[in-house]
């Protein structure tokens, strides 16, 4: 079922199901996001949904980096030993530390501007995300990372949160439609084909794995049976930072790493497709997508 690793030892096995597994865990903030600006849905689901996803990348992006230092020991001439590993600690601990002081000065610099000068919100906004891609770039920092804390700050720890949402969401379309269709662009039809009977495997597995984890969580957590059979379906999606790890997985990994990079991609097509309608129809259910004939909500803001 899976060619590219059958020859392998066992230990370069186990390194490309490390690697499938950790990838499996993204949940796509990006489309998430997407579907819930498109349908302007609010409400307790919405935001547990949003919340959920948003998680997931955190965890994605903190296992995905350890992950992919195991399976490069793995797959080293010397192997796996304890001397190594504890070689490479400090080098994710230094792309995580570095992360955490961006996103926080980030944050900081954010609710400053956003008390005290609150003009050209937007323009400032994004002249400090390049500013700040920049710096984790000189830095090796992780970049997703950063900014997922500086906006944790931003709406924990003032009461700005929603302003910056605002201002972001006037270049919404432009960036989605931009960045959907460059993902579109790399995903392999051909590459679908070859590696069917794996991706099929993968996906199903992934559903399922999902639907009974979240069922199992919500069931914990006390939800009602309604809104935990709706949650279950909700985070399908995948993409973006996935296609993103994928990449640094072929980049990483010679000869087989190009392999899970072209699976990777033929199973994000079965998400993209499959993904958003799921978490469409949970919405309806819970009643937190308007009617479509309520049109279009222009604030007052936008309109100045």
């Amino acid at each position: 079922v899976v060619p590219f690793l059958a020859e392998l030892p066992l230990a370069g096995r186990i390194a490309g199901a490390l690697l499938f597994g950790a990838l499996a865990v993204g949940m796509s903030p990006a489309a998430t996001l997407a579907l819930l600006q498109e349908v302007r849905a609010r409400g307790r689901f919405t935001s547990l949904v949003l919340g959920v996803v948003v998680l997931g990348d955190l965890v994605l992006v903190a296992t995905f980096l350890l992950v992919l230092a195991l399976a490069k020991l793995l797959i080293s001439p010397e192997g796996l030993t304890l001397p190594s590993l504890l070689a490479e600690l400090p080098h994710i601990g230094a792309e995580f530390g570095w992360a955490l002081a961006i996103g926080l000065i980030v944050g900081l610099i954010n609710i400053l501007y956003l008390r005290f000068v609150r003009r050209e919100i937007l323009l400032f906004s994004l002249a400090l995300v390049f500013v700040t891609s920049f710096v984790c770039a000189r830095l090796h920092a992780e970049t997703l990372l950063a900014f997922l804390i500086a906006g944790f700050v931003v709406q924990n720890f003032s009461r700005h949160g929603h302003t910056l949402v605002e201002a972001f969401e006037r270049i919404s379309l432009p960036v989605f439609v931009i960045y959907f269709t460059s993902q579109a662009a790399a995903l392999d039809l051909v590459a679908l084909g070859a590696y069917l009977p794996l991706t099929a495997m993968l996906v199903a597995l992934r559903v399922g794995l999902f639907w009974f984890g979240v069922g199992f969580g919500a069931r914990k957590a006390g939800l009602d049976e309604g809104a935990r059979g709706h949650l279950q379906v909700s985070f399908f999606s995948q993409g973006g930072i996935d296609l993103v790890l994928a990449a640094m997985v072929a980049e990483a990994i010679p000869g087989w790493g190009v392999e899970v990079q072209t699976v990777t991609i033929a199973t994000i097509l079965f998400y993209v497709i499959g993904g958003p309608p799921f978490l469409a129809r949970a919405l309806d259910a819970m009643g937190e997508r308007p009617p479509a004939s309520a049109g279009p909500r222009i604030s007052s803001r936008a309109l100045e």
